[in-house]
């Protein structure tokens, strides 16, 4: 399902599933990288598969000594991996580009998240007791800042390292640095809302569902202030929202029981319906946005879309609905045709062709 304008390829869904990759893939959980071109999924117990998201295919396989808890691709694709084996936690990298695997240390103590950070140090955060974050390469040790915070009530566990998410009792929402420990924004909300997901890359924007209102809020920390409401369809419930890199966009996956696709235009408020992800038997395990690529995952497999800037007048799609629906069309059905021009109608039923005879 392509659509070509000029030299530009929209590639808008391609489903992968787990059936082609060897291994028992259990779940749709997978961590993807910055630039959207791989998904590293986890073969039970020991495996992690990356997948080429541009081809649908293996580009590596790696096994580790003991079971694979969880994994985070960084900015300078390496991976971040956590694992256990006899009560005993490893982390560790996997260099993509030199197929390289290193051991960074062991805990006693089992780590929820694992990153490496711009300079390329791993961290881990552990959810014990004392709740905690550890430079694995200095030994730095500090509070996790989020769980510091007495006036939290609730924090957003979709939110990637190394920022974190929280809200308290009357809807004072904070965006925290884990590295440093500190505040870097808040915004005052009139009531605590159903959480959505900041922009992954920058941590500067937070999508959330205020679904007493019908309305998704777009909160930029920077400015301390929700910068758009938008209406939800139908006051549907949301289960994944996420920020486009430059907060123009904002991207809802699952509405209500609903696999579709929604966009708004955070400047005029515009909803689009882009289509529907491939089904399946349960709430997707996981979505996540790098740059334009979207990627949704589930027990059968990941479901990608390449989204584009929709307010880009030269690829602007005014009813891309239809485009869910085409399939290829072969010009061998129709007669002789010596290139591919066409012209195409405004509500995109219709394409015009040269018949070369």
């Amino acid at each position: 399902k392509y659509l070509a304008l000029s030299l530009l390829v929209i590639l808008l869904s391609a489903f992968i599933p787990f059936d082609d990759f060897d291994g028992r893939i259990d779940s749709g959980w997978f961590t993807l990288s910055h630039d959207g071109r791989y998904a590293a999924v986890v073969s039970v117990p020991d495996t992690l598969i990356v997948i080429d998201l541009q081809t649908g295919t293996e580009a590596q396989r790696v096994i580790f000594p003991g079971e694979v808890i969880t994994a985070e691709f960084a900015a300078d694709g390496r991976l971040g991996v956590i694992t256990a084996q006899d009560a005993e936690f490893g982390v560790w990298t996997y260099d993509l580009a030199a197929d390289v695997r290193e051991s960074v240390g062991t805990l006693d103590e089992p780590p929820v998240r694992v990153w490496i950070s711009e300079v390329g140090d791993v961290w881990v955060e552990a959810l014990t007791q004392q709740a905690y974050i550890l430079n694995m390469m200095t030994g730095e040790r500090l509070p996790s800042a989020p769980y510091a915070d007495s006036t939290a009530v609730m924090r957003n566990g979709r939110t990637a390292a190394p920022f974190a998410v929280t809200s308290t009792a009357d809807g004072l929402i904070k965006l925290w640095h884990l590295e440093t420990g500190t505040e870097l924004g808040h915004v005052q909300l009139e009531m605590v809302p159903d959480f959505g997901r900041v922009n992954d890359m920058s941590g500067h924007y937070l999508a959330v569902n205020v679904r007493a209102r019908s309305e998704v809020l777009l909160l930029d920390f920077d400015q301390s202030a929700v910068i758009a409401r938008l209406p939800v369809p139908n006051g549907a419930y949301i289960h994944g929202l996420m920020v486009m890199p430059g907060g123009e966009q904002v991207v809802g996956v699952q509405f209500d029981d609903e696999p579709i696709v929604g966009l708004w235009d955070v400047t005029t408020g515009q909803f689009t319906n882009l289509g529907t992800f491939h089904p399946c038997s349960r709430v997707p395990d996981l979505m996540r946005l790098s740059g334009t690529t979207l990627v949704i995952g589930c027990g059968e497999g990941l479901d990608v879309w390449q989204l584009s800037d929709m307010n880009a007048p030269e690829i602007r799609l005014d009813n891309v609905q239809h485009l869910q629906s085409v399939s290829h069309i072969d010009f061998s059905d129709f007669g002789t045709f010596r290139t591919g021009a066409f012209s195409v109608s405004p509500n995109g039923e219709y394409a015009a062709v040269i018949d070369s005879t």
